[in-house]
């Protein structure tokens, strides 16, 4: 799980990402789940992408 509430210059990547009222975000969020608050700014792209099961990888 990711949350954002400042602001950020990069990529994202988790399944759940939560960005709040005041984040600014210049890059990509890549998540399975996205909740962006009224108010949030982002500058880059949202690709959706599966779910990874973390316990599946380290198997």
């Amino acid at each position: 799980m990711a949350e954002v509430r400042g602001t950020l210059i990069g990529q994202v990547r988790a399944n759940t990402v939560t960005v709040g009222k005041d984040a600014r975000i210049i890059g990509n969020i890549f998540h399975h789940t996205l909740t962006i608050e009224p108010g949030a700014y982002i500058d880059g792209r949202r690709p959706w992408r599966p779910r990874i099961d973390r316990k599946r990888e380290s198997a």
